[in-house]
């Protein structure tokens, strides 16, 4: 892992700030240590009652994230690689144990052979019981997601949040959906208010500036292979107002000069176009999500992103977007020549620092239409 994200010194950094998390959770008593996972055959649990240490790294380089954590009075030890843990993402996810309701666990997330971020995990740190008379106990659950928020504004890229889309229906999920508002500042009758709060847990994928002023924007090649996407729309959304472009309908993007304006204008003169600012775009992320248009299903946009508030009123940083029209056929079956497209083109910018996805779309992409048919299965059982 240090060959090929890290130098050295923010390899130490990294591992100094999960050695920090992961202390704060011993010192816990009411702290549950989860080993293994169900997925993959057996899970170990600890309870250090409050009296675990992490102690200090006993290797040098390439193992100078391994440490052992001592259960005080206890005859059992754990031996953890935090060098090779890339994040710690506290995760709302519904468990067996609590009668699938929502547990509250921060999940020391594992980077893969080369590297590269992963969604597996070895440990996991979780409250006990976050239930007080059958429902999410509040005190637990704010403390939870204000740490989660701490972490985040401290080291964004090292500590995130995920609330897994099932937990959003089950009874907690009106409860989680107040704490975060709270926690961020947002009004929790505003629309899609729970995705205007989680944007404070996420890293913000930071574009760099071009060399010179008059460079192209770095977004533009993958913005013109989006708008090429068979049976897309370019779609820009701001209070009491929604315009939709047919991809297939626009003649291309150009850049446009006037009085030492630069903008960047999709779609030809004599056509129905709109012009952007292109220099403004900080990150891209791919998502997918369920929506009424598709029946409930997912439905998979690409999101060009601002560094702060872009006017649109349901996602905060969302400055525009090129959606899928049609991904599904009059079944509801998937149309693989009409979202595989999008995948490649996702998979194709995966390295670039500035571009990412959702859990949901980083799935499909990975695990293709068989991973789609259970996400969407999942869906439609609810």
């Amino acid at each position: 892992m240090t060959a090929t994200l890290d130098d050295q010194q923010v390899f130490h950094d990294r591992i100094g700030f999960l050695r920090d998390v992961l202390q704060r959770w011993l010192a816990r008593p009411d702290t549950v240590l989860a080993c293994g996972r169900w997925s993959e055959g057996a899970v170990g649990e600890f309870n250090p009652v409050g009296r675990g240490q992490v102690l200090s790294a006993r290797y040098k380089d390439c193992f100078a994230g391994v440490c052992d954590i001592r259960l005080e009075g206890q005859p059992h030890h754990l031996h953890v690689d935090l060098g090779r843990v890339y994040t710690v993402r506290y995760c709302l996810s519904l468990s067996v144990c609590f009668g699938f309701k929502p547990s509250l666990e921060a999940r020391f997330m594992l980077a893969g052979p080369d590297g590269s971020a992963s969604e597996r995990w070895s440990l996991a740190a979780m409250v006990e019981n976050p239930y007080l008379n059958g429902s999410l106990d509040e005190a637990c659950l704010n403390a939870f997601v204000e740490e989660a928020a701490d972490l985040c504004r401290r080291q964004p890229g090292w500590a995130g949040l995920w609330i897994d889309p099932e937990v959003w229906s089950s009874e907690a999920g009106p409860q989680i959906e107040q704490s975060l508002c709270r926690v961020a500042g947002i009004n929790p009758s505003a629309p899609k208010a729970w995705e205007q709060a989680l944007c404070i847990f996420r890293p913000k994928p930071q574009m760099p500036a071009p060399a010179e002023p008059t460079a192209e924007p770095l977004v533009l090649p993958l913005l013109k292979q989006a708008l090429d996407l068979p049976e897309a729309s370019l779609v820009i959304l701001r209070e009491r107002t929604l315009v939709e472009l047919q991809t297939g309908q626009l003649e291309g993007v150009f850049k446009f000069v006037e009085q030492g304006y630069v903008s960047w204008q999709i779609g030809g003169y004599k056509q129905s176009h709109c012009h952007m600012d292109l220099y403004a775009i900080t990150g891209v992320q791919f998502v997918a999500e369920p929506t009424p248009c598709q029946g409930g299903r997912l439905n998979f946009t690409i999101w060009f992103l601002t560094g702060d508030r872009s006017g649109n009123p349901y996602k905060w940083d969302g400055y525009f977007s090129v959606v899928l029209n049609q991904p599904y056929d009059g079944r509801g079956e998937p149309r693989v020549e009409v979202i595989e497209p999008m995948l490649a083109l996702f998979r194709s910018y995966h390295g670039e620092a500035w571009g990412g996805a959702d859990e949901c779309f980083q799935k499909v992409a990975d695990g293709g239409l068989d991973a789609l048919h259970r996400l969407n299965q999942a869906l439609q059982s609810r």
